[in-house]
């Protein structure tokens, strides 16, 4: 009985611990986190979900995608369910702290009573895209789940430090904003303009046969 409720009080702990909006500034250090977050909402039951981030005494640069990782199993009724979109509200600025999510093949389908990782065999299946806040670890981001049939989600998560077991974890897709490549080939253009108006102003040819005419009027 003391096991079970020493259990309970550790659960309990995970879930206060994704209760804050946004970016907690006053966790914004690396930390020691074992877990992600355990809910249960609606019927879908989580496990251990955290965005991966850098690793400590360093940071994920503005711009940058991230990872979600965890798993979801749809416990609402005997059918099939799916995740359809995932969001990231608003934090203390009133700024999203990323752009948007993705969801590699979305839907997700979660059949029901079955644990669905939202990673797979080649990487994480749910990213953050562009990251409006460095983030250095120890933060914690709100998440808005959406799916086919069951009721939307909201839950704060942690962003875990990739030390220790978290180092082997594959990063995002992208590991920051792509820069235009096409752009260099856009300031050549107007070098080529520049060479041919040389060429026109480099007609005097029309001056020698003016200069002619009047040499035989002397």
């Amino acid at each position: 009985m003391i096991r079970k409720v020493a259990l309970l009080a550790a659960a309990g702990s995970l879930v206060l611990a994704g209760c804050g909006t946004g970016v907690d500034a006053g966790s914004a250090e690396p930390t020691q986190l074992t877990e992600g977050v355990n809910f249960s909402q609606g019927g879908i039951d989580a496990r251990n979900v955290f965005v991966l981030g850098p690793k400590p005494g360093s940071t994920v640069a503005v711009g940058s995608d991230v990872p979600v990782y965890g798993s979801l199993i749809n416990n609402a009724s005997d059918s099939a369910d799916a995740l359809t979109s995932i969001s990231v509200a608003a934090g203390a600025d009133g700024r999203p702290l990323a752009t948007a999510g993705l969801i590699q093949g979305a839907p997700l389908t979660l059949p029901a009573h079955q644990l669905v990782q939202l990673a797979g065999p080649t990487g994480p299946l749910v990213t953050l895209k562009g990251v409006t806040t460095a983030l250095r670890g120890g933060e914690h981001i709100r998440l808005t789940l959406a799916f086919k049939n069951a009721k939307t989600i909201s839950i704060s998560v942690p962003v875990v430090p990739a030390q220790g077991s978290y180092a082997t974890l594959s990063p995002a897709p992208s590991t920051g904003p792509v820069l235009p490549t096409a752009t260099p080939g856009a300031t050549a253009t107007p070098g080529t303009t520049a060479t041919a108006k040389p060429t026109t102003t480099a007609t005097p040819a029309k001056a020698t046969p003016t200069a002619t005419k009047k040499a035989k009027k002397a």
